[in-house]
């Protein structure tokens, strides 16, 4: 069943033991304004917490004619919905060896830096579309969104830190282990694997799998 913004919230406040709203965005009700005020940047937290596979996109970032003042050869326009970059030319950016930058340009927005001649990025997007969240990613936003919620509408600080602690320490984990394994970068051969064993035996291993 599609999930809607109203459905995260309702999750939200039954974390807390509160009514059900009818819409998040109802300006008229007390606690559909709270949770609205503070919806947008509980996303952006926890799609920074994740490699979240039901935000990621992949584009070919757009170059600027503009030259950085220093520093870098070239800066690329960053999408509008970037949040947090994974992947950079097809290297994984904790695994990168050469330099980069991300910076706000006046007028322009969130820019990348760089010497490398494209762009071409795979990052964490704010994706608006609800339906196409995991449920996973549900729960773990729903849960977050009540750590924050249950101080203003309940005034309650042991169940805001309770639910914190059940986000960092079991709902998130859980969803990185489920989500990470939709990850198989590198598809797995039985020749490949049968001779890294033998190598490891005989130490004679030598040359790739066309070799064999």
């Amino acid at each position: 069943m599609a999930v809607s913004k109203t459905d995260i919230a309702n999750q939200a406040l039954a974390y807390i033991g509160e009514p059900t709203i009818m819409n998040v965005n109802d300006k008229d009700n007390a606690t559909a304004r709270i949770v609205n005020s503070v919806y947008d940047i509980t996303f952006r937290e926890i799609a920074r917490d994740h490699e979240w596979n039901c935000l990621k996109r992949r584009v070919e970032a757009a170059l600027l004619t503009l030259a950085p003042v220093f520093g870098y050869a070239r800066q690329f326009k960053l999408p509008s919905d970037f949040i947090r970059l994974l992947r950079l030319n097809g290297h994984d950016i904790q695994q990168r060896t050469d330099t980069y930058e991300i910076e706000n340009l006046d007028g322009v927005g969130l820019v990348l830096l760089s010497d490398a001649d494209v762009a071409k990025i795979q990052y964490i997007a704010e994706v608006e579309d609800t339906t196409t969240y995991d449920a996973l990613f549900v729960e773990a936003f729903a849960v977050l969104l009540g750590s924050k919620i249950a101080t203003q509408i309940r005034q309650d600080e042991v169940k805001s830190q309770g639910l914190y602690n059940k986000y960092i320490q079991v709902v998130l984990p859980r969803a990185r282990k489920v989500d990470g394994n939709e990850r198989n970068k590198q598809p797995f051969d039985p020749r490949e694997q049968s001779r890294w064993l033998n190598a490891r035996v005989t130490g004679t291993f030598q040359g790739g799998i066309d070799d064999l």
